[in-house]
């Protein structure tokens, strides 16, 4: 039998005979394992349908890895640079500030609003204690998410003069982020170190108290600003200190409110000088007993010789008779003692006795003779001796020297320094006697 014969045997010729063969067993066939059933071969289009789809997978597979390796290659390229381990940096919370009572003034914070992934500073809602207490900038990233600044940097005040106290030690860590910098795992390998906390001898409560009298006061005298401080004399201790107007450090270290933060910048007043520290004032009145003192030292004038104010003292002016020099008492005082004098600061004695009284004004001072004064020289000496201008060192932020104590200041110290007494020492210095 030839092959095509054969071929035609089994798949197209069905003899009859061939039907009936089994039927007598058509009842025993396993029909689970196909008994009884004829098996015809797989066609030439199925296999033809079957290499067409095989060959359309296999072509977009590699039309695929074309476009990802070659077209996007460098793209992808660089997200799976990200994909990988990292080490960060783990900011140290830095250390919390509290008053003489232990009232917390300065603290940490969690963000809420999620746009910092460290601590930030919570400050005391009290008034008045925006300059003593200061605030901070934050560390910073950059447009890539690295910091760039890992360190709070303290401003102004507390802030930065106990800075190192405050600040602490960063640590780092192990971060593992997937292709879209995602956080997939993290843990410390070198702990952050926190600050250390700063407790000051000022009550905030009193400073407070204080500060609400000065804007009070301010308002009603239609004055420009004000400040004090309350010392304890037998420590050294500030007990209360406070300029007026003041600002919110919140608001300065968050730097989200411009328009907020634009107003204290242009605010005539100067809200971010602590006027106490900072200021640079003519000494006025406070200056008197240290006259004094120079004045008996200097065997200018004895304790007990009596000077009459009548409230004002007129000096002439020889080269202009028609525009003397009037230097005015706050009230006619009467006969003063030095003791006197100190006690109800007169004006007019400490004018005398700082720069000295010519013969043509000794009666209005009730004296018979004329009376030598100190001189400009002796007094800047004696203001110096006791520290006047110099730094009193006091352990806050950008505390400021007076004039005297700077080399181009010196020269106007002579001219500057006691106020009210320099001008009379240096309109009488010029009278011919």
């Amino acid at each position: 039998m030839s092959n095509s014969s054969l071929r035609n045997r089994y798949t197209t010729d069905v003899d009859v005979e061939e039907v009936l063969l089994d039927a007598s067993n058509v009842h025993a066939f396993n029909r689970a394992r196909l008994e009884g059933k004829r098996e015809l071969p797989i066609g030439k289009r199925n296999v033809r349908t079957v290499w067409g789809l095989f060959l359309i997978i296999m072509l977009a597979f590699f039309l695929q890895i074309y476009f990802l390796q070659v077209v996007r290659g460098e793209e992808f390229k660089a997200i799976a640079e990200t994909n990988r381990v990292d080490k960060a940096v783990l900011i140290a919370e830095r250390g919390v500030v509290y008053d003489r009572t232990g009232e917390l003034l300065v603290w940490n914070e969690v963000d809420d609003t999620g746009e910092y992934d460290f601590p930030i500073r919570a400050y005391t809602d009290r008034l008045g204690l925006g300059q003593v207490l200061g605030y901070v900038s934050y560390p910073k990233k950059d447009s890539s998410g690295y910091f760039f600044r890992t360190d709070y940097l303290g401003r102004s005040g507390v802030e930065l003069a106990f800075d190192e106290t405050l600040k602490g030690g960063n640590g780092s860590k192990i971060v593992e982020v997937d292709a879209l910098s995602d956080i997939i795992s993290e843990f410390a390998i070198d702990a952050a170190t926190d600050g250390q906390p700063v407790e000051l001898s000022i009550d905030a409560e009193l400073s407070e108290v204080m500060y609400q009298i000065i804007a009070t006061s301010t308002a009603q005298a239609d004055f420009r600003s004000g400040a004090g401080a309350i010392m304890n004399i037998h420590t050294g201790e500030i007990l209360a200190l406070t300029s007026f107007p003041s600002f919110d450090p919140e608001v300065m270290a968050d730097g989200d409110d411009v328009q907020l933060i634009d107003e204290y910048n242009n605010d005539e007043r100067l809200p971010f000088l602590n006027k106490v520290v900072g200021g640079a004032y003519t000494p006025g009145s406070i200056v008197k007993p240290f006259v004094a003192y120079a004045a008996l030292e200097e065997g200018i004038i004895s304790p007990d010789k009596e000077i009459y104010s009548n409230g004002r003292l007129t000096i002439p002016n020889p080269y202009n008779p028609s525009n003397p020099s009037i230097f005015r008492d706050w009230r006619s005082q009467g006969e003063m003692t030095m003791r006197e004098a100190i006690a109800f600061s007169s004006n007019v004695y400490f004018y005398i006795i700082g720069g000295g009284l010519p013969e043509i004004a000794v009666p209005q001072a009730g004296l018979s003779v004329p009376q030598a004064g100190l001189g400009i020289t002796k007094m800047a000496a004696n203001y110096r001796r006791f520290g006047m201008g110099s730094l009193t060192g006091v352990n806050l932020a950008q505390e400021q020297a007076g004039w005297c104590q700077t080399q181009t200041g010196r020269e106007k110290c002579l001219t500057m320094i006691g106020g009210w007494v320099t001008r009379t020492i240096w309109r009488l210095d010029n009278l011919d006697f």
